[in-house]
């Protein structure tokens, strides 16, 4: 990452606006290193989409060797600190937003990602307990709608679109632009993040299709 960014500052006129995207494990690479991006352009506008990587882990997980641990993460220290096991999966994003507070944030997933689930589920088995829940599904799920909710609460540059459905990753597919079960299309929420946010029609808001946020019981 760090050679081709170099390669990039060498070749490229400065822009004005940078949009750092990632699905499903790339969106963990977006949100960790656009600082990196950020400190070599740092007059643009800098933006982040996170497509389906919310995060949901067990601190096993976390902290485990094998398990995140081992995977020696180098993430800017100005953000994220020296010690990269001390984040949890799922304060990543926030961490990173509240870091950088003029970059804006994004994340998109689907209300029941079976990609998700599954991987959240071996870490359940491996690295357990996890959540309250024994149930993977519902305790990914209590998990994912929680955390979407209090950084939307706390954390004023970040916004999330929960759709309906457990398909795993959008940016790559053609429901970029069919996708609107909040009510709005994903193309349209887009470009009203990199038009600037605003107010009214063209407001960046917190977006969730209608049953998307109701609690599901463990059974």
């Amino acid at each position: 990452f760090m050679v081709v960014l170099d390669w990039m500052k060498k070749n490229m006129d400065a822009p004005r606006k940078v949009v750092v995207t990632g699905s499903s494990a790339g969106g963990y690479g977006a949100t960790a290193n656009f600082p990196w991006v950020r400190r070599a352009w740092p007059l643009a506008q800098t933006y982040v989409i996170a497509d389906a990587s919310q995060g949901v882990t067990t601190p096993a997980f976390d902290t485990g060797n094998p398990g995140r641990n081992s995977w020696n993460m180098q993430l800017a220290p100005w953000v994220f600190g020296d010690n990269p096991s001390l984040i949890a999966g799922a304060e990543l994003m926030r961490v990173a937003a509240q870091g950088q507070p003029r970059a804006r944030m994004a994340q998109f997933t689907t209300a029941l990602d079976a990609v998700q689930i599954s991987f959240y589920g071996v870490m359940k088995q491996f690295y357990g307990p996890g959540g309250n829940c024994p149930d993977p599904t519902v305790d990914w799920y209590q998990q994912m709608s929680a955390t979407l909710q209090s950084y939307a609460t706390n954390t004023p540059n970040y916004r999330y679109f929960l759709a309906a459905g457990n398909y795993h990753t959008l940016l790559r597919s053609p429901q970029f632009y069919s996708e609107s079960s909040p009510g709005i299309s994903f193309n349209t929420w887009t470009a009203n993040m990199l038009a600037g946010g605003g107010t009214g029609a063209g407001a960046w808001d917190n977006s969730a299709c209608e049953t998307c946020l109701i609690p599901l019981p463990c059974p």
